[in-house]
């Protein structure tokens, strides 16, 4: 199960959200030929390593609307489905009660459930 953003995710979200969200860092020594390919990401920071920014499943979470507006100023209301094996996510209108009026694919992983969400609603202007 993925538990964080990989490299080309995190390159997306680093256009979108604030770059102290992230929880936790991929790095590369600038110096060290052994490990020079972002495989895994850390907890923290520091000023001799190169840093790419991380978003773990609860950061993306913390980034992801519960309650936002629509275009008609109408309550829109945050749903996390689990179908099976796969995530997504979904909101439904509070005064209509249409589901599905902004939602993802199914995924494997919630992850990219949210890396998708995050990405629609900035492309909708709701972020």
């Amino acid at each position: 199960m993925k538990a964080f953003t990989d490299i080309e995710q995190s390159n997306k979200l680093i256009e979108i959200l604030p770059v102290e969200s992230a929880d936790m860092w991929y790095w590369e020594w600038p110096t060290a030929s052994f490990y020079n390919n972002y495989e895994h990401p850390m907890f923290h920071k520091g000023e001799d390593i190169r840093n790419v920014p991380c978003w773990s499943t609860q950061a993306l979470l913390d980034e992801v609307p519960y309650t936002l507006l629509n275009k008609d100023n109408e309550d829109l209301k945050l749903h996390i489905e689990k179908d099976e094996e796969q995530y997504y996510l979904f909101y439904e209108n509070e005064y209509t009660g249409d589901l599905f009026e902004i939602e993802t694919d199914m995924y494997d992983d919630l992850v990219d459930a949210c890396v998708e969400m995050i990405l629609k609603l900035k492309e909708k202007g709701l972020l």
